[in-house]
Protein backbone atom coordinates (compact mmCIF):
# COMPACT_ATOMS: atom_id res chain seq x y z
CA UNK A 1 0.00 0.00 0.00
CA UNK A 2 2.86 2.47 0.70
CA UNK A 3 4.53 1.42 -2.11
CA UNK A 4 1.49 2.21 -4.30
CA UNK A 5 0.85 5.48 -3.04
CA UNK A 6 4.48 6.53 -3.28
CA UNK A 7 4.41 5.70 -6.80
CA UNK A 8 1.48 7.50 -7.29
CA UNK A 9 2.61 10.25 -5.61
CA UNK A 10 6.14 10.19 -7.78
CA UNK A 11 3.78 10.29 -11.19
CA UNK A 12 1.91 13.20 -9.74
CA UNK A 13 4.54 15.06 -9.14
CA UNK A 14 6.70 14.37 -12.53
CA UNK A 15 3.40 15.23 -14.30
CA UNK A 16 3.06 18.46 -12.08
CA UNK A 17 6.75 19.48 -13.34
CA UNK A 18 6.44 18.79 -16.59
CA UNK A 19 3.56 20.64 -17.25
CA UNK A 20 5.02 23.57 -15.66
CA UNK A 21 7.69 23.36 -18.01
CA UNK A 22 5.87 23.96 -21.48
CA UNK A 23 6.57 27.34 -23.49
CA UNK A 24 4.88 29.88 -22.77
CA UNK A 25 2.89 30.83 -26.61
CA UNK A 26 3.12 34.23 -27.79
CA UNK A 27 0.21 35.79 -28.07
CA UNK A 28 -1.01 36.11 -32.15
CA UNK A 29 -0.50 40.09 -32.94
CA UNK A 30 -3.88 41.76 -33.44
CA UNK A 31 -5.27 44.07 -36.47
CA UNK A 32 -3.84 47.16 -37.28
CA UNK A 33 -5.63 49.85 -38.88
CA UNK A 34 -4.58 53.38 -39.70
CA UNK A 35 -6.06 56.57 -41.09
CA UNK A 36 -5.54 59.63 -43.20
CA UNK A 37 -6.18 62.75 -45.21
CA UNK A 38 -5.85 62.73 -48.71
CA UNK A 39 -3.63 59.96 -48.78
CA UNK A 40 -0.89 61.82 -46.50
CA UNK A 41 -0.25 58.91 -43.90
CA UNK A 42 -0.47 60.71 -40.37
CA UNK A 43 -2.43 63.01 -41.21
CA UNK A 44 -4.75 62.90 -38.00
CA UNK A 45 -6.75 66.07 -38.23
CA UNK A 46 -7.42 68.44 -41.05
CA UNK A 47 -8.76 72.14 -41.26
CA UNK A 48 -10.59 72.77 -44.82
CA UNK A 49 -11.65 76.10 -46.19
CA UNK A 50 -13.72 75.30 -48.50
CA UNK A 51 -12.08 72.83 -50.53
CA UNK A 52 -12.75 68.79 -50.82
CA UNK A 53 -10.53 66.20 -49.36
CA UNK A 54 -11.00 62.61 -49.22
CA UNK A 55 -10.15 60.34 -45.93
CA UNK A 56 -8.59 57.24 -46.67
CA UNK A 57 -7.55 53.82 -44.26
CA UNK A 58 -5.29 50.65 -44.66
CA UNK A 59 -5.44 47.80 -42.41
CA UNK A 60 -3.62 44.62 -41.66
CA UNK A 61 -4.66 41.43 -40.00
CA UNK A 62 -7.91 42.25 -39.84
CA UNK A 63 -10.79 40.17 -41.57
CA UNK A 64 -13.44 42.87 -41.68
CA UNK A 65 -13.75 46.75 -41.20
CA UNK A 66 -16.36 49.31 -40.13
CA UNK A 67 -17.21 52.50 -40.24
CA UNK A 68 -19.15 53.98 -37.28
CA UNK A 69 -19.30 57.83 -37.63
CA UNK A 70 -20.59 59.93 -38.99
CA UNK A 71 -22.27 57.01 -40.13
CA UNK A 72 -22.53 52.99 -40.26
CA UNK A 73 -21.31 51.43 -43.07
CA UNK A 74 -19.40 48.22 -44.58
CA UNK A 75 -16.09 48.97 -45.71
CA UNK A 76 -13.11 47.23 -47.67
CA UNK A 77 -10.01 46.42 -45.79
CA UNK A 78 -8.27 49.31 -47.43
CA UNK A 79 -9.60 51.97 -48.98
CA UNK A 80 -10.39 55.61 -49.34
CA UNK A 81 -13.49 57.66 -49.59
CA UNK A 82 -15.05 59.49 -52.44
CA UNK A 83 -14.18 63.01 -52.64
CA UNK A 84 -15.98 65.43 -50.10
CA UNK A 85 -17.05 68.50 -51.19
CA UNK A 86 -18.63 71.63 -49.14
CA UNK A 87 -22.07 70.38 -50.03
CA UNK A 88 -21.40 67.01 -48.98
CA UNK A 89 -23.03 66.11 -45.36
CA UNK A 90 -19.68 64.99 -44.04
CA UNK A 91 -18.27 67.85 -44.95
CA UNK A 92 -17.23 70.19 -41.44
CA UNK A 93 -19.59 73.27 -40.75
CA UNK A 94 -18.19 76.30 -38.93
CA UNK A 95 -17.55 74.93 -34.87
CA UNK A 96 -19.04 71.82 -35.63
CA UNK A 97 -15.87 69.24 -36.35
CA UNK A 98 -16.58 66.04 -38.25
CA UNK A 99 -14.82 62.75 -36.67
CA UNK A 100 -14.55 59.73 -39.40
CA UNK A 101 -14.02 56.76 -37.03
CA UNK A 102 -13.56 53.38 -37.97
CA UNK A 103 -13.24 50.13 -36.36
CA UNK A 104 -11.33 46.97 -38.14
CA UNK A 105 -11.30 43.33 -36.47
CA UNK A 106 -10.27 39.93 -36.64
CA UNK A 107 -12.13 37.47 -34.52
CA UNK A 108 -12.12 39.14 -31.07
CA UNK A 109 -9.30 40.99 -31.57
CA UNK A 110 -10.51 45.16 -32.43
CA UNK A 111 -9.01 48.42 -33.50
CA UNK A 112 -10.29 51.16 -34.28
CA UNK A 113 -8.67 54.51 -35.43
CA UNK A 114 -10.25 57.83 -35.95
CA UNK A 115 -9.50 61.27 -38.11
CA UNK A 116 -10.99 64.57 -37.66
CA UNK A 117 -11.77 67.64 -39.96
CA UNK A 118 -12.44 71.20 -38.70
CA UNK A 119 -14.07 74.10 -40.92
CA UNK A 120 -11.68 76.75 -40.76
CA UNK A 121 -11.94 80.76 -41.11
Amino acid sequence: MIMRFSILAMLVITACSRASMVEPVAPTPGPVLEMNFNGQKGMRTLTVRGEPFTFGWVSSRATSCEMVTPVRSGLSLVGHSASISPDHNFYPAKGKPVTFTIFCKDGEAVVRDSVLAYKGS
